[in-house]
């Protein structure tokens, strides 16, 4: 079995013990991360992303854009992700909004204070959304400064109708949820950046047709560094 299929079996095995966990009647927090200890060994450094309030529970492998480009994938940005997740540094998650399973189709529409978990192997680490930024690709860095160890960032990027823009939803870890806490339990700490929300001022404009010249640059946004 090639790598890919090893990736999707994988997958297929954590969404299945989800799925019974929650069922079940227990919290998702405490599913997510049973789920992702007992497919650990074959989805080597994959993490369960939870957004409850827009219904977001994928998983996510690192990788680059053949992760991206998989349907329903998504990636742990390889070229700037600088941290471990819940630890210091910054943690880049990419998922296409309206191909390849539209699996991030609703990340633009999370709000100032929703809660996103990422779940590994060793436990459920909680963020706090701050904001939603519109960037470009030459100007994001003045925006997000990746190699700020002062803190944990998690940023989930998706397409934009606008090919040459990307949606940016910043999020600052709060720590560490325990496995039996419901997924609404853990208020952010006194400390967490002020939340903040940098208004979209872009036109509606109708999401473009799939251009393939276009999904091939997707998730390009490039470290200085």
């Amino acid at each position: 079995m090639g790598v890919r299929e090893q990736a999707r079996s994988s997958k297929r095995v954590i969404r299945l013990l989800l799925a019974g966990l929650v069922a079940s009647g227990l919290g998702a927090a405490f599913a997510a991360s049973s789920a992702l200890t007992a497919a650990a060994a074959a989805c080597q450094g994959c993490v369960v992303v939870s957004a409850p309030t827009i219904g977001l529970n994928v998983t996510a492998q690192p990788g680059q854009q053949a992760v991206i480009d998989q349907e329903g994938g998504v990636a742990v940005y390889t070229p700037l992700t600088t941290g471990a997740i819940g630890g210091p540094g910054t943690v880049w998650l990419v998922g296409h909004r309206t191909t390849h399973g539209a699996v991030f189709n609703r990340v633009p529409t999370l709000l100032p204070g929703d809660v996103i978990d990422l779940i590994d192997d060793a436990g459920a680490h909680r963020y706090v959304v701050s904001r939603l930024l519109v960037v470009s690709e030459s100007e994001w860095q003045s925006q997000v400064d990746i190699n700020d160890t002062s803190r944990s960032l998690l940023i989930l990027q998706t397409s934009h109708p606008d090919s040459q823009l990307r949606y940016l939803v910043e999020a600052f870890g709060t720590g560490v949820v325990p496995a039996a806490a419901s997924s609404d339990a853990v208020a952010p700490p006194a400390s967490a950046p002020e939340t903040t929300i940098t208004p979209d001022t872009t036109p509606p404009v109708p999401s473009p047709s799939p251009v393939l010249g276009r999904l091939s640059k997707f998730g390009s946004i490039k470290s200085g560094v």
